[in-house]
């Protein structure tokens, strides 16, 4: 286990520990409650081939005063293909598979290997967004909720039409 703090006089701004398993991997994080930052924490899972399985986050918001609101939980599961390309980001194990949830994404990939969509949901907005590479160096965001927009991205470039 390796822990550091920072301090400011004899005022604590920052005490964090981790841990690391046999292969060098980090496990385990945290960071204890000071005056100033509430306390938080994530733990790490692994598959036989290092890919991040699962992490556990534990923590406290801060509002706009910088006072700490209510706990918080994070449970993700990471699903990866037989190339180890991730497949499944921020998902869910639901009835023993990981899924992608209502905050995960699921991305998809042509036989070279390069991506090709990325399927997200957020219940929060009520949105769904798709995002494609049809043609090689562009991409299309199609927000099927509330607002109903279309972007497009190009080489790094997004323009959005004006309303």
């Amino acid at each position: 286990m390796s822990s550091w703090q920072y301090q400011t006089g004899t005022q604590t701004i920052s005490s964090q520990s981790a841990s690391y398993d046999a292969l060098g991997r980090l496990t385990y994080w945290s960071a204890l409650a000071t005056a100033t930052l509430p306390a938080a924490s994530t733990s790490y899972g692994y598959d036989a081939n290092s890919n991040i399985r699962r992490s556990v986050a534990t923590f406290r918001t801060l509002d706009q005063y910088g006072a700490p609101g209510p706990a918080g939980t994070q449970d993700y599961w990471y699903r990866y293909d037989a190339m180890n390309r991730v497949v499944t980001a921020k998902g869910i194990l639901s009835g023993g598979a990981i899924a992608r949830g209502s905050q995960g994404v699921d991305i998809y990939y042509d036989v070279a290997g390069q991506r090709t969509q990325t399927v997200t949901q957020f219940t929060g907005w009520a949105t769904t967004s798709v995002v494609r590479a049809p043609v090689l160096g562009t991409a299309y965001v199609i927000d099927a909720g509330l607002t109903g927009n279309k972007a497009s991205l190009g080489r790094g470039r997004r323009s959005t039409p004006k309303p």
